[in-house]
């Protein structure tokens, strides 16, 4: 297979929408320092499931995604697409009859990825069981980095055998074997779980029959209930018969025994009419004398008041009276002084006289 096309989109430096066109034979990539040379080469390594960020020469996965510069905003999404030509049919099923194999990866600042291949959903294992022993894969031999060289000739035998089974096609097949094996374990472990649950299955059976047991003693004797019940239905439905024809007389007779209670509660209507009436009279009457009570009693109160009048001039005229008994007896005295002083100025003047 061969790279037809590369597209990129907020990949790394590649802001906006870029398309690189390969040719067949030999292409180079050319340009200054900080260009972006070296993140196309990232751009075909992540499209086709690198994970290692440090690979790609990063700290973390989202620095893939454009940062934004002076110039343009940050994207929220980092795309490449890379077209594959086909026509050789290398490409493993389905995909060996088709000319040309579209091979897209898209990551979101919110961490969400998706791969597609031909614009259809496919897990990251599906792009790589695509590339698997074409080189292209994640840790093909088709990128020759700097160092990678040294690294060939310096690998251990483990190595070295890694990168001759890419070659030779074999890896497909280990990794085949490898998946084969981890779903014959996980198909192992869900055995022995179903085994667990048949013996446990197999416990729940017995006491379910138990119970199953217990459930159709329990339902004859249900229905042994229900007839008892019916039977013993019957005979109280017969006693109540009975029960409402004596009823059905003695409603008759209360029936008479209401309508004399009617008749005597009726007069005894009559009669507490003219109890309520005579009542009636008799507050009337009551009233009246409140009032004539009110009026003697406010006729006490102004006869008390007058008699306190009375009774402080009273006092104040004995009080008067005291003391003109006390002046006519200072004066009668006075007077007693007089007379005496009267004669004694006449026995003065009858002897002056002699």
């Amino acid at each position: 297979m061969n790279i037809k096309r590369l597209d990129l989109l907020g990949f790394k430096s590649f802001a906006g929408k870029t398309s690189i066109a390969l040719t067949r034979g030999i292409c180079a990539v050319v340009g200054p320092n900080g260009c972006g040379k070296s993140n196309v080469v990232d751009a075909i390594r992540w499209v086709l499931g690198e994970t290692s960020a440090h690979e790609l020469r990063g700290q973390k996965m989202h620095d893939v995604i454009f940062a934004g510069s002076k110039d343009r905003a940050p994207t929220n999404m980092a795309e490449v697409t890379i077209l594959l030509d086909n026509e050789a049919g290398l490409a493993p099923e389905p995909y060996q009859q088709m000319p040309e194999i579209l091979v897209t990866r898209r990551l979101f600042r919110s961490g969400e990825s998706e791969y597609t291949i031909n614009k259809t959903p496919v897990r990251r294992l599906d792009v790589q069981m695509l590339f698997m022993d074409t080189g292209l894969g994640q840790d093909g031999y088709a990128i020759i980095e700097q160092g990678k060289i040294s690294k060939l000739v310096e690998a251990r035998p483990e190595e070295l055998r890694e990168f001759l089974e890419e070659a030779a096609g074999v890896m497909r097949f280990k990794t085949r074997k490898k998946l084969a094996l981890k779903k014959m374990d996980l198909t192992r472990q869900n055995l022995d779980r179903i085994q667990d649950l048949c013996i446990e299955v197999g416990r729940q059976t017995k006491r379910l029959a138990a119970e199953a047991q217990r459930a159709r003693r329990h339902r004859t004797l249900r229905d042994q209930v229900r007839r008892l019940e019916l039977t013993l239905a019957l005979q109280e439905f017969e006693i109540l018969q009975q029960r409402q024809v004596t009823v059905h007389q003695q409603l008759s007779e209360v029936r008479g025994e209401l309508e004399i209670s009617g008749r005597e509660w009726r007069e005894w209507q009559a009669q507490w009419r003219q109890f309520e009436q005579s009542w009636q009279e008799f507050q009337n009457d009551q009233q009246q004398c409140r009032e004539r009570i009110g009026d003697i009693e406010n006729k006490l109160a102004l006869n008390r008041r007058d008699q306190d009048h009375l009774t402080s001039r009273r006092q104040q005229a004995d009080q008067r009276l005291a003391e003109e008994r006390q002046r006519q007896l200072s004066l009668e005295e006075r007077r007693k002084e007089w007379l005496t002083e009267q004669t004694d100025l006449k026995t003065q003047l009858a002897q002056l006289a002699k």
